[in-house]
């Protein structure tokens, strides 16, 4: 540790410090956290020797960070490193930076029914040589169980307003949003395409298997984005632009955040990876760009019909939909250049049951490498056109939505489509050479939360379940239709019953009806017991536990079979619900439910 503190920089990573053996998973939901909310995260995941690791973070600080995180978990009372090395170094960089440094606790210890405010002193304290009491400081609680707590937007915000506030002082431009979801996310630049040049910079990590942005980094994008998007609006700012690539779930979660109906943001700019600007402003007296829609029947018995339409009301007709709400239908609709891949479509049409599918597909001039590409210029204008007919088409509708043209226009799209709610799919690779739609968000335009739900990533294992478990309060049977049952018998302890657990507390009493009738609200919890997974094993649970739980290997009685006297004697076979990866289960307390 030097004499004198390295310098802040207003624009520089935020350091994360933990204790690798006891924080490890704690720091990366940190990390996750704030890459999927804008901020650019330091930390030194490496298994380093010593001198390596000093060395490595020095350097950190004399780069220039705008901040730290120190992450308090039970057993950080053993590690040396943090409280000899980098907490002394941060609380002098914090004291030197007069305000430009931001430091944050997120304290994981519970006592009793709250955060242990404490704890950071009494564990860090007696090995750290610089004097400091950290519980003066403003703590952010990350707990665990009864129940579970996540204060992390309030760290985001104020992280967010900082970043905001600099780029105000500035006073250069448009602020800017740099996005990375393909490439392996640090805090270093994605590529000589996307520089490092943003005030702001959306990371996601990419599934190694599926090449899809990983399910846990969705669900962190889904708590984030509002509050990205409520900061950009309170702090007043008329000027934005989003430059780098991403997928295009992404981006239309982006543009349904920051619709065109919320008003304010004056100029809206995409700059894709060539440089070209796709601006919400943009107008343009020749439309080069032809757009056609293309109805495709999924059982292949008829031949596509191409509509001389611009409306989506005439698409309605065409693909025969219900008018008003009187009846649920689903429609898959592709975005699409001419000549798109046909097959994963139809694919994912069948497993909706036959569903409806449409391709507002776009043939765009070719370029001079004879190419077929879209002019930026003309994105605005096809973006409205996109908007109109998925409003219209949307009434009553399910849209199941993919696209396979420049995420740019996506994200133009998405702010024209004020209400449109829509499930949207990923091309995901399967691993063994086949492509297909893999739904992963439901978006909701001009809803506060504009993801109202991610969807589980993890399949159930079907091929590698040998053995069944039964883990429910009674026995169940297996009756096929043709054949002997087969019957799962109970756990002779009922204390591995797999159960959701429940809060409960006393209202004031109900007066109703002459009665004074005792009300009781009741909060539902997490799953408890918790079966170990190994492989080739599966469960038998309620259908509540496997709902809650997400787990690929919890199986329920689908299909009941009653007796003459209206008892239920058995099922037709099993069910099961879109789970979660290994890697996220561990953090859905934190996280929002999937939707139903």
């Amino acid at each position: 540790m030097t004499n004198t503190p390295p310098m802040p920089r207003p624009d520089g990573a935020v350091f994360i410090s933990y204790h690798q053996r006891s924080g490890a998973q704690e720091a990366e939901f940190v990390e996750t956290y704030l890459r999927a909310g804008g901020i650019v995260p330091w930390r030194d995941i490496r298994d380093l020797e010593s001198g390596a690791v000093t060395r490595s973070v020095q350097k950190a600080f004399k780069e220039g960070l705008s901040g730290a995180v120190l992450v308090v978990t039970d057993g950080i009372e053993d590690s040396v490193f943090v409280p000899q090395e980098e907490l002394p170094l941060i609380l002098d960089v914090d004291e030197a930076s007069d305000g430009y440094f931001q430091f944050y606790i997120v304290n994981t210890i519970r006592r009793d029914d709250d955060m242990d405010v404490t704890a950071p002193d009494a564990r860090l304290q007696p090995k750290c040589p610089r004097p400091a009491k950290l519980a003066d400081r403003l703590q952010h609680a990350l707990l665990r169980a009864a129940p579970p707590v996540n204060q992390l937007d309030a760290m985001l915000k104020d992280l967010l307003k900082r970043r905001i506030e600099h780029w105000r002082v500035r006073g250069n431009g448009p602020l800017r949003v740099g996005l990375q979801t393909r490439p392996a996310p640090t805090h270093q630049p994605a590529s000589p395409l996307t520089p490092d040049t943003g005030d702001l910079h959306i990371r996601l990590r990419q599934d190694v298997a599926s090449q899809i942005p990983e399910e846990l980094d969705l669900r962190c994008l889904q708590k984030t984005l509002p509050v990205l998007v409520d900061t950009i609006f309170e702090m007043r700012v008329e000027s934005i632009c989003f430059s780098g690539g991403c997928h295009p779930s992404v981006a239309w979660a982006l543009g349904t955040g920051i619709p065109k109906s919320r008003g304010r943001i004056e100029s809206f700019v995409w700059q894709d990876v060539d440089g070209n600007d796709w601006s919400s402003a943009a107008t343009t007296r020749e439309v080069r760009t032809t757009v056609r829609y293309r109805v495709v029947d999924p059982s292949k018995r008829r031949e596509d019909r191409v509509l001389e339409t611009q409306s989506g009301g005439d698409l309605r007709a065409a693909l025969r939909l219900p008018d008003g709400n009187t009846e649920h239908a689903d429609v898959v609709v592709v975005l699409a250049l001419a000549g798109f891949k046909r097959d994963p479509v139809i694919e994912l049409a069948q497993r909706l049951g036959s569903a409806p599918v449409v391709v507002i597909e776009f043939s765009g001039p070719l370029n001079e490498h004879g190419q077929q590409v879209i002019p930026s210029e003309e994105g605005q204008a096809l973006a409205v056109r996109i908007g109109q007919a998925l409003r219209e088409l949307g009434d009553g509708v399910r849209i199941h939505l993919a696209a396979s043209i420049p995420v740019a226009l996506v994200t133009l799209a998405a702010r024209e489509c004020n209400t449109v709610c829509v499930d949207f799919y990923e091309l995901a690779s399967s691993g063994v050479g086949v492509r297909e739609y893999i739904r992963v968000m439901r978006m909701e335009a001009g809803n506060g939360r504009p993801i109202v739900g991610v969807f589980g990533q993890a399949m159930p294992q079907v091929d590698e379940v040998r053995t069944l478990t039964n883990l429910t309060p009674h026995a169940v049977t297996y009756i096929p239709a043709a054949g002997a049952a087969h019957t799962w018998f109970s756990p002779k302890s009922d204390a591995e019953w797999v159960r959701r657990r429940e809060d409960s507390e006393q209202l004031p009493t109900l007066r109703v009806d002459g009665q004074e009738v005792p009300l009781t609200r009741v909060r539902q919890g997490g799953v408890a017991p918790w079966p170990p997974m190994i492989p080739g094993v599966g469960y038998i649970v309620p259908r509540i536990s496997a709902e809650a739980a997400r787990r690929p290997d919890f199986f329920f009685p689908y299909g009941e079979v009653r007796s003459e006297t209206g008892t239920i004697i058995g099922c037709r076979g099993l069910g099961c619900f879109e789970s979660s990866t290994d890697r996220c289960l561990q953090y859905m307390e934190w996280l929002d439910p999937i939707p139903e």
